[in-house]
């Protein structure tokens, strides 16, 4: 492990995140970047090629390719656990990312307390990227416990 904070937090060798693409990432692009010593990230409809029918099939999907994830590699990953704009999906990810023991999750800024201590509590490392990052919203990232705070910027 080289000698830097993300590879330290992260359990990584080195320290490069390839970053959640919805419909882009799959199993073995996540466990190539993960075996290759950096930390890849499934994201929404990783491994697919058509829409979920459910929400149900959304968390059945992103279970099973969780499991493709951990068969082809024993090094760390991560998954987001905001997977839709169907809100209300998010704990039951949330409890599917704790049951399957997924190592590190990205918070797209939800910063819910019940949420990361339900995940600090389980061991889970937690990278917070907000979209519209802020000092109030930093604060409170800090505060409720997140390890890496991701700071998004877009340049143009």
């Amino acid at each position: 492990m080289q000698n830097n904070r993300i590879s330290q937090i992260l359990n990584i060798k080195h320290p490069i995140v390839q970053a959640p693409m919805s419909w882009l990432t799959d199993a073995h692009l996540v466990a190539s970047v993960a075996n290759a010593g950096g930390l890849g990230f499934l994201a929404p409809h990783a491994g697919q090629t058509t829409n979920p029918t459910s929400n149900q099939d959304v968390l059945d999907r992103m279970r099973a390719e969780i499991r493709k994830v951990k068969a082809l590699t024993d090094k760390p990953f991560g998954v987001p656990f905001i997977l839709s704009y169907d809100f209300s999906l998010i704990p039951l990810m949330v409890d599917l990312l704790i049951e399957e023991q997924v190592p590190v999750v990205l918070d797209n800024g939800w910063l819910d307390e019940e949420i990361y201590a339900k995940l600090k509590q389980a061991g889970i490392k937690i990278i917070c990227r907000l979209g519209n990052p802020n000092l109030p919203d930093a604060l409170k990232t800090q505060k409720l416990g997140a390890d890496i705070f991701n700071e998004r910027n877009w340049q143009f």
